[in-house]
C-alpha cells in the first residue's frame, strides 16, 4: 500500500509532477498539429456534426489549432500557466479542470448557436489563468481582484470591438472571444464552489471544536 499512497500524494499535492502533465499537453497538441488539415477537420468542434452525434468534438476541438502560429501561442500560454501556478494546483485538479472547462465551453458555444466551428485551447487557458490567480496563496486579495478585472476587461473589449485584427492575421483566423468569456465564467464558478466547500468544512470544524470537552 505504500506505493499507492505515494502515488496518490504525488497526484493530489502540488509538486513537480505537474510538469509531466504540461509536457503531455504540449506533445499531444504538437502531434495533432502534425496531422494537418485532416486531423483538424476530424477533431474540430463543428455544430452540425455534434448535432449528428459526434459528441467527441465538444472536447477534441480544444486540442487542435488553426496552424503552427496558433499552436505556438497556446503552448506558450500553457507553459506560462504551469510556471506561475505549479505549486498551487494538484495534478488531478489540473487534469479535471482542463477537461471540465473544455467541455463546458463547447456546450456553451453550442447552446448559443452563434459558432459554426471552433478550434483552440485559448478559452480553457483564460479559465485556467483566472482560476490560478484566485487560488494563488501568495497574491493579496486586492491583487487577485485587479488581475481578474483586467482579464475580464480585455475579453469584454474583444467582444465589443471584434478582437485584435493583427492577432487574427497571425493565427490565421478570427478570435472567438465568446470562448474566452465562457472560460472565465467557468473559473469564477469553480472558484466560488471551492470557497463555499472550504467555508462549509471550516464551519463544521469550528462547530466540533465548540462541543469538545477536556
Amino acid at each position: 500500500m505504500q506505493w499507492q499512497q505515494r502515488l496518490w500524494r504525488v497526484l493530489t499535492q502540488p509538486s513537480g509532477s505537474q510538469w509531466l502533465v504540461c509536457g503531455l499537453l504540449l506533445l499531444l497538441m504538437t502531434w495533432l498539429e502534425l496531422g494537418g488539415d485532416t486531423m483538424r477537420l476530424q477533431l474540430r468542434y463543428e455544430a452540425p456534426l455534434v448535432d449528428n452525434g459526434e459528441w467527441y468534438r465538444l472536447l477534441t476541438g480544444h486540442f487542435v489549432h488553426l496552424g503552427i502560429n496558433h499552436l505556438v501561442l497556446n503552448l506558450a500560454g500553457i507553459v506560462l500557466f504551469f510556471y506561475l501556478f505549479i505549486k498551487t494546483i494538484s495534478v488531478v485538479e489540473i487534469m479535471l479542470t482542463v477537461l471540465v472547462y473544455a467541455l463546458a465551453i463547447s456546450l456553451a458555444l453550442h447552446a448559443s448557436g452563434s459558432i459554426y466551428w471552433y478550434v483552440g485551447f485559448s478559452g480553457v487557458l483564460y479559465g485556467l489563468f483566472v482560476y490560478g490567480v484566485i487560488r494563488d496563496p501568495k497574491a493579496t486579495l486586492a491583487a487577485k481582484w485587479l488581475m481578474v478585472i483586467l482579464i475580464i476587461a480585455k475579453v469584454l473589449y474583444d467582444l465589443l470591438l471584434g478582437g485584435d485584427p493583427t492577432l487574427a492575421e497571425f493565427t490565421g483566423g478570427s478570435v472567438i472571444s465568446q470562448a474566452h468569456l465562457y472560460g472565465i465564467v467557468m473559473a469564477l464558478t469553480h472558484s466560488a464552489m471551492c470557497w463555499l466547500y472550504g467555508h462549509k468544512i471550516n464551519s463544521k470544524n469550528n462547530t466540533h471544536k465548540g462541543y469538545s470537552h477536556d
